[in-house]
């Protein structure tokens, strides 16, 4: 990153904004059948790799004053059931981005946290629509929040955020209302979720599901001892 940082510079002779972008979807589990490595690379990817790019461009962009942009998600403040590393991941992005918000406001650098919903990419594609149980998932919510963006429109709202200089921007335009009000609708739809038999049906098979690829998955290290052998 830092190279990249320098012929960047090198070529315009200057930085005026860095976009982190660095994201993945692992596949979906309950945390109970989560394996510790897909955890982990969640994190080392949608948090540390998002530091890792704010922190090569930093320098550069105070000099400019320029902008920095996150791409956090809604998961940021729905519910992570079925995808806890990932809404985890999400959560620490919209932190990064209140914090370098006011870290940098004396150094006139301005902070975008850009919270989407489903974008038409390969991660959708392959981590939500190739799977039944997320699609089963998501389809408790209320249709209307379910609406997809494209890739064209997430980068407009960017580009609109960064010509207002604003500090967030949420896609679409209905889920403003459940961030704003997430202190009251939070619990309230944590709640109803909890209760919610169509849900806990869905996680249950989920956790099977889980279940019988850990116990495939745990008759590896037996084979593994015998090639050491």
């Amino acid at each position: 990153m830092d190279e990249a940082v320098a012929q960047a510079i090198e070529r315009f002779g200057r930085l005026d904004v860095v976009i982190a972008n660095a994201g993945l979807l692992a596949k979906a589990a309950t945390l109970r059948n989560t394996p510790i490595g897909d955890l982990e690379s969640t994190l080392a990817v949608n948090v540390t790799g998002v530091v890792n790019t704010v922190a090569a461009g930093l320098e550069a962009v105070i000099a400019s004053r320029g902008q920095i942009v996150l791409i956090s998600s809604v998961f940021a403040f729905v519910n992570g059931m079925g995808t806890i590393p990932y809404a985890m991941s999400k959560a620490a992005v919209e932190q990064l981005g209140r914090g370098l918000l006011v870290e940098l406001a004396g150094h006139e650098v301005s902070v975008l946290t850009a919270y989407f919903s489903l974008v038409q990419t390969d991660m959708i594609a392959h981590g939500v629509d190739e799977d039944p149980m997320v699609l089963e998932l998501l389809g408790t919510l209320p249709a209307p929040l379910l609406a997809r963006i494209t890739p064209t429109a997430a980068a407009t709202a960017i580009a609109d955020g960064l010509e207002r200089r604003s500090s967030r921007v949420i896609r679409p335009a209905l889920w403003r209302p459940v961030s704003a009000l997430r202190g009251l609708l939070g619990p309230a739809l944590d709640a109803r979720f909890a209760a919610d038999r169509r849900i806990l049906d869905v996680l249950s098979r989920l956790d099977a599901r889980g279940a019988s690829s850990r116990n495939l998955t745990s008759t590896k290290p037996s084979t593994r001892k015998k090639e050491r052998a």
